[in-house]
């Protein structure tokens, strides 16, 4: 009988556990797979919410913990926790590793692709060949990608970008975005509860706000401080502000946010919502306002329209439901404003690739591929 191959997930925050949560499922169940479940960066910092947690709750083991001693947002302190994670490299390779699934494109994820390129481990890379030219990431998705044996894209345009790479296409699998899937097998709750739940007894209606730094320029307070200027001209909507990730910057919004919060009883501030609380956040808000990814892959999939701010996610496809704005406040009011009066028409056509299976097809070509 031929032995389980063991493939290693490495996650490093609530964000990436969310899309990994479908297709670290099927793994589990796999009669050919042994999952090795890794966690790190934001996932073991008291200031992120421990959100490991997250993970025992839904039942994995956790094999592995690699802190990435990130004591602050400043670049030298990046650089430090990188390095770190590095020189714990060979904790990765005890676990014995036929192949590691890495995800997307944060600075805490780059190191293992370092680590398994020089053991030849082979690479399993989700979400490669995008562009979000307001952030560094760019420069860190595609070196994950060039040290990568086999990819999952969630758009065709993506996959064209890893073959201009020089990703050979036979190597390339658009499957669709997992995040999807996620959503499809999230618990509903009524917005009445959502209400309840986060306070708002006397509002019916809210935004959702989540603001993460421009790493490739210095523009976070501007982004922050444009935004909350915005948000005071509307007064009968409560405003529900998502954690800001662990980006350089990231205290300046953090610290702004907090504020802002203080001084409007009709604001609340959820650190690490979680799966469940954030997909019904999403779906029962008025709009999405900010330049998180979830404004363009998972909110017009729940009919939530959003306002796209500034560069970060510059170079996504967008869907017909979200308006992009520059760093201005009046841009950023007139297109709320906009939404508000448009809602109930808008065509919220699907650019990302929707599929009951995508999980399913993934399990399939990874345990072909192992087997190899």
């Amino acid at each position: 009988m031929k032995r389980k191959k063991n493939v290693c997930v490495i996650t490093s925050s609530r964000a990436d556990y969310s899309h990994l949560y479908p297709l670290m499922t099927k793994l589990r169940e796999s009669k050919k797979i042994n999952l090795k479940t890794v966690v790190t960066g934001m996932h073991l910092l008291k200031e992120y919410g421990y959100t490991y947690k997250y993970l025992e709750k839904d039942k994995f083991k956790i094999n592995l913990r690699i802190p990435s001693k990130q004591t602050s947002t400043e670049p030298s302190k990046i650089l430090n926790a990188m390095t770190s994670q590095i020189k714990q490299n060979i904790k990765l390779i005890n676990l014995n590793p036929d192949a590691v699934i890495l995800l997307g494109d944060r600075y805490d994820i780059y190191p293992f692709s370092l680590i398994c390129h020089f053991n030849r481990i082979p690479v399993i890379h989700l979400h490669g060949g995008e562009t979000t030219r307001g952030a560094i990431d760019d420069q860190i998705r595609d070196s994950i990608s060039l040290f990568s044996n086999l990819h999952f894209v969630a758009h065709r345009t993506f996959a064209e970008k890893l073959c201009r790479l020089g990703i050979n296409k036979d190597n390339i699998y658009n499957y669709g975005t997992l995040g999807l899937e996620t959503i499809k097998e999230t618990k509903k709750i009524k917005k009445s509860d959502i209400l309840t739940q986060v306070g708002f007894n006397n509002l019916s209606n809210y935004f959702l706000v989540c603001v993460h730094p421009e790493t490739a320029s210095a523009k976070s307070r501007s982004i922050i401080n444009c935004v909350l200027n915005s948000l005071m001209e509307f007064k009968d909507h409560g405003i529900i502000f998502t954690g800001v990730n662990s980006d350089t910057e990231s205290s300046i919004i953090k610290k702004s946010i907090l504020r802002f919060v203080e001084k409007n009883k009709r604001c609340r501030y959820i650190e690490s919502a979680g799966r469940e609380l954030y997909v019904n956040l999403l779906r029962h808000a008025s709009v999405l306002i900010g330049n998180s990814s979830s404004g363009i892959i998972e909110a017009p999939y729940l009919k939530t329209p959003s306002v796209n701010v500034g560069d970060r996610q510059d170079g996504r496809p967008l869907a017909s439901s979200i308006i992009s704005v520059n760093t201005v406040k009046a841009e950023i009011t007139k297109a709320v404003k906009r939404i508000l009066v448009d809602k109930p028409t808008i065509n919220y056509g699907r650019v990302y690739y929707d599929t009951n299976k995508t999980s399913e097809k993934m399990i399939k070509k990874i345990e072909e591929f192992i087997s190899n």
